[in-house]
């Protein structure tokens, strides 16, 4: 069933990327700090490059679910040719960026994980007769989550200081409470479509919504 198999794609990056955000941008604003408490002072100039994979995280998630579906629909061949293209990228993008330092190696790094995550989306796309603009807006919602927790934490910092004012641990616990307060909110009162189901499940687990109301996973299935 094509029009099931595209379903449930798109669903599954919607989903993922719902709960791989959070994490993710944790990282990218935190990597300093986050570093400093797990692993101590002497491993903080290290902190640029936590940002850089965390930043291309969410491309790797895709990656891997555009995998799936040609794993699944016996797409393998096509699939190696794209692995072993990108392992060429690797290569290309890490010896390119000797002369500039680890940052430069990871920044060739992230290049081949762009360009594994749109081949094998295209692909993806190819295999199910999806249109690409889908499987772009698949994950916008958690992405905009995801710039709203950004948005947040840069407002905090530049108010209030609070990366000056208190302990790294403290400033950490700080800004990852007040973040999961806000994409909490985010997720439970703005009724974004794409999350609709997803919400109404999370609703029906605390009991906040009757389960009469709650959209059971059959309704959701396309026709």
């Amino acid at each position: 069933n094509r029009d099931l198999n595209q379903y449930l794609y798109l669903r599954s990056i919607t989903l993922v990327m719902l709960y791989a955000v959070p994490p993710f941008v944790a990282m990218i604003w935190m990597a300093e700090p986050i570093i400093r408490i797990l692993y101590g002072e002497k491993w903080a100039d290290c902190a640029p490059l936590l940002v850089y994979f965390a930043a291309f995280g969410p491309l790797l998630a895709m990656e891997s679910l555009a995998g799936c579906v040609l794993a699944a629909r016996d797409w393998l061949g096509r699939e190696m040719l794209v692995q072993i293209a990108q392992l060429g990228v690797v290569s290309l993008g890490t010896v390119a960026g000797i002369p500039y330092g680890l940052e430069g190696m990871c920044a060739g790094v992230c290049l081949a994980a762009l360009y594994g995550c749109v081949h094998l989306s295209w692909l993806a796309s190819c295999c199910l007769n999806l249109p690409v603009r889908k499987i772009i807006a698949a994950p916008l919602v958690p992405l905009c989550y995801g710039l709203a927790l950004l948005a947040l934490w840069a407002g905090l910092d530049h108010q209030l200081h609070l990366r000056d004012s208190l302990p790294t641990p403290a400033y950490v616990a700080v800004l990852l409470a007040a973040g999961a307060v806000l994409y909490l909110g985010l997720f439970l009162c703005w009724p974004a479509p794409a999350l609709a189901a997803e919400r109404a499940r999370w609703l029906k687990l605390v009991r906040v919504a009757p389960s009469s109301t709650v959209a059971s996973p059959d309704q959701e299935l396309p026709p």
